[in-house]
């Protein structure tokens, strides 16, 4: 059973925790993330605010994609509204799932959050959220300065939340710089930023096969052979059946010579290796 597939089974089997939903918003598999979170919302969550707006937000990720501007700045626009009201009912104490809140009405008892969560961290993290979404839309829409203002913006956000293991907030927003920077085909800027990804997390596996990509994307087929199998080494555990590991793996055995390290300073991951140290 993969990773995901035993989150999913998390989620039907206890009481939904928000760091799960986090999580699942987060993971980049946005059509996957939406379907489940409104199963979770529709079964598990005391309140509906947060399942609200993560869905609208992996909505909205989706959208970007797509090139959808008019429905991710429609869903930006309710993401970011709903964020504001809860933010100012928050401060008077007041219920944001209350029917006088505009909150759902199905007689289930109304907190202001799930059992295991306060809504100020939450909202924080939705702050984040708010941002990457912003930022992506001005990436698509050829907004690069803004972009580039938002997405620092949202990696100060991310860095004022703190760090823990496993980390909440999963997904570093370098990651949704790079992956909205993909969207438009921007192969040199979305290897910037999955290599900023990995200064931060260097053993992430998602930086390192994002870097081999854009270095296949790129044509440097030596660079992207080497870079994926140092995602095949991060990921070696991971199921065989993963997209990412059968693409790489394709790649290698379809480039053969380049496949193996040379030993000189030759990845990206070295590189960023030592700039760690410098």
């Amino acid at each position: 059973m993969g990773l995901i597939q035993k989150i999913v089974g998390l989620l039907r089997t206890f009481p939904c925790r928000s760091a799960i939903l986090v999580w699942l918003a987060l993971n980049g598999n946005y059509p996957f993330a939406v379907a489940q979170i409104h199963a979770c919302g529709a079964t598990r969550i005391q309140t509906h605010f947060l399942a609200r707006e993560l869905a609208q937000f992996a909505t909205g990720m989706a959208a970007i994609e797509k090139k959808d501007v008019s429905q991710a700045r429609q869903l930006l626009t309710d993401f970011d509204a709903e964020l504001r009201r809860v933010k100012e009912e928050s401060k008077d104490g007041r219920n944001p799932n209350s029917e006088e809140a505009g909150g759902a009405s199905d007689g289930a008892p109304k907190i202001q959050v799930m059992p295991d969560a306060m809504l100020h961290p939450l909202l924080n993290y939705l702050s984040v959220m708010s941002l990457e979404l912003r930022a992506s839309l001005a990436t698509v829409e050829a907004q690069s300065d803004e972009a580039n203002k938002l997405f620092a913006q949202a990696e100060q956000q991310e860095k004022g939340l703190g760090y823990r293991e496993p980390p909440v907030y999963v997904r570093p927003v370098a990651e949704t710089d790079a992956e909205a920077r993909v969207a438009i085909g921007d192969w040199s800027g979305a290897k910037e930023a999955y290599r900023h990804a990995l200064q931060r997390r260097p053993r992430s596996g998602f930086a390192r096969y994002g870097i081999a990509m854009c270095n296949e994307k790129l044509g440097d087929t030596a660079a992207a052979s080497q870079e994926y199998a140092e995602f095949l080494a991060a990921w070696k555990y991971a199921d065989a059946g993963l997209a990412e590991v059968t693409h790489a793996q394709n790649f290698i055995a379809e480039h053969p010579s380049h496949a193996a390290l040379s030993g000189g300073d030759h990845s990206e991951s070295e590189r960023t290796a030592r700039s760690l140290k410098d």
